[in-house]
């Protein structure tokens, strides 16, 4: 058995593990929204009590501008409630959603397995104007 450190034994217990949906897209206005990343996922595989938050880092290329990121449920055909971000920030911006529901309702993470994507977008009427979206991840807490 390797060693193992108090410092990495304390760290690993607050460690929060990711599911990567996405790593680095972009998308422009007049392609309409953009799925990416889709993945099997099932809720019930985690104990009870585990939340789930969808994690963004994007920016747009115009503070006019509004880029969009949500989680979308393909195979029930609904977004996932409290999944929607948005940014207008030309910068980076890391955002945390709000704890992502789990249940039978529509919109709510199911606990069986479903098939679900990142939907990327932005307002705009040009090809310059543009969402880039650096990662998207399911935050597991």
């Amino acid at each position: 058995m390797p060693f193992q450190s108090p410092f990495n034994a304390l760290r690993n217990q607050f460690r929060r593990p990711r599911y990567q949906i996405v790593d680095t897209q972009s998308q422009d206005a007049l392609s309409g929204p953009l799925s990416v990343g889709q993945f099997g996922f099932n809720a019930s595989q985690y104990p009870d009590g585990t939340e789930f938050r969808l994690s963004v880092t994007f920016q747009v290329s115009n503070g006019a501008l509004t880029g969009t990121v949500l989680l979308y449920n393909v195979t029930d055909g609904e977004t996932v409630t409290n999944s929607t971000l948005t940014t207008s920030s030309t910068s980076p911006d890391s955002q945390l959603s709000l704890a992502l529901p789990v249940g039978a309702a529509a919109g709510n993470l199911k606990s069986s397995v479903k098939v679900y994507e990142a939907r990327i977008s932005v307002t705009g009427a040009a090809p310059v104007d543009i969402v880039s979206v650096g990662s998207v991840s399911l935050a597991i807490i």
